[in-house]
């Protein structure tokens, strides 16, 4: 038995490794990349939620080994003594129940880096409910964090996706105000600008474009041609 949950235990985590490998080859949201999640953290929570997994094999093949024995009492647990009445099904989840408040390991407070790195997955994944919460959480929980500016504009991606241009302006205003010589400011701008025009605020959007023009000459060439997309759509002078 011992054998077999070793083997258990290690299939669970090659699972997990196998995971991890599919999901850290890289992330491309909304034509911008951000940089990979931090495959250790990530798997130090598979370790922990497989802990908990044979937390619960245990607990159960101990109340099987308990039954098989006919060592169960009525004063054990308060499990019925199987020679007396029959053992249900309500009473072995009652059994696992009690015995699991001791047994089952607790995970630790999820870290900054996990916090943001798994908000940033939910929207990688398309979850932008889910995505929206985390950052939304992410912001509030570490307002010092190096990570900020970055999480303001991701926050703002789970909006424009939904066509939420308001709010979605809101936050990359915030990105660049907050942070102006951030990684994600210019890409911010052209985001602000976008939202803006999606509300029909032509000016204010065309304004935007001539910011970031003028502020970052050096952005990637896909900035420039978006740019220049959007000042054509806006009618941009």
């Amino acid at each position: 038995m011992k054998s077999s949950k070793i083997l258990t235990s290690a299939f669970l985590l090659l699972l997990c490794n196998v995971s991890l490998a599919s999901n850290s080859d890289h992330l491309e949201l909304s034509g911008d990349y951000e940089a990979r999640t931090n495959d250790t953290d990530r798997l130090t929570l598979c370790e922990k939620e497989i802990q908990i997994l044979m937390g619960r094999v245990e607990v159960l093949e101990h109340s099987v080994a308990q039954m098989m024995k006919g060592q169960l009492t009525g004063t054990a647990n308060n499990i019925p003594n199987p020679s007396a009445q029959p053992y249900t099904k309500n009473d072995a989840m009652q059994a696992m129940t009690e015995l699991d408040v001791t047994q089952t390991p607790k995970l630790e407070p999820t870290s900054e880096k996990q916090s943001y790195d798994l908000a940033l997955v939910a929207l990688k994944d398309n979850n932008l409910e889910d995505a929206q919460s985390r950052f939304a959480e992410f912001i509030t929980k570490y307002p010092k964090s190096n990570m900020l500016g970055n999480a303001y504009f991701w926050h703002g991606e789970t909006f424009f996706k939904q066509n939420s241009f308001e709010k979605a302006a809101i936050n990359y205003l915030k990105c660049y105000k907050q942070f102006p010589k951030g990684a994600k400011a210019p890409d911010a701008l052209l985001k602000l600008a976008m939202s803006l025009g999606s509300m029909k605020k032509t000016k204010e959007a065309c304004s935007m474009l001539t910011k970031l023009e003028n502020e970052f000459k050096d952005r990637p060439a896909t900035s420039i041609k978006r740019t220049k997309d959007a000042k054509n759509k806006y009618g941009c002078k």
